[in-house]
């Protein structure tokens, strides 16, 4: 990640979070932590379109089930991100999603399901 995500261009987002899922297609990840805590940058409407449009259904295909979002301090970073994520569980996807504001409470949600199941 840039350490100054908020000089961050679309085009450079789009691409990275397109070579990131590609990765994790490849090596068949089934697990995220998106950890977004210094994430400054701002997604626009149109890149909030684009990731649940071309990177959601990848994540369809790989079989994701869970996504743990470490949301930034930044509000309006936030916000954008938790706006993917309202529009992406409208296309009813198979993975489970939540909120966190630390890495401990990350991991314990995941370690915590995976106890239960």
């Amino acid at each position: 990640m840039l350490s100054t995500t908020e000089s961050l261009q679309d085009a450079t987002h789009r691409r990275e979070i397109m070579r990131a899922t590609l990765a994790m297609k490849k090596h068949q990840i089934k697990f995220i932590i998106s950890d977004f805590r210094e994430f400054k940058f701002i997604n626009t409407p149109d890149t909030q379109d684009w990731i649940v449009e071309n990177i959601v259904p990848i994540w369809k295909e790989i079989g994701i089930k869970k996504i743990g979002i470490i949301l930034p301090e930044e509000f309006f970073a936030s916000l954008g991100i938790q706006q993917i994520s309202h529009d992406a569980q409208n296309k009813t996807l198979p993975y489970r999603q939540t909120f966190f504001k630390t890495l401990e409470d990350a991991r314990m949600w995941f370690l915590e399901e995976e106890i239960t199941e």
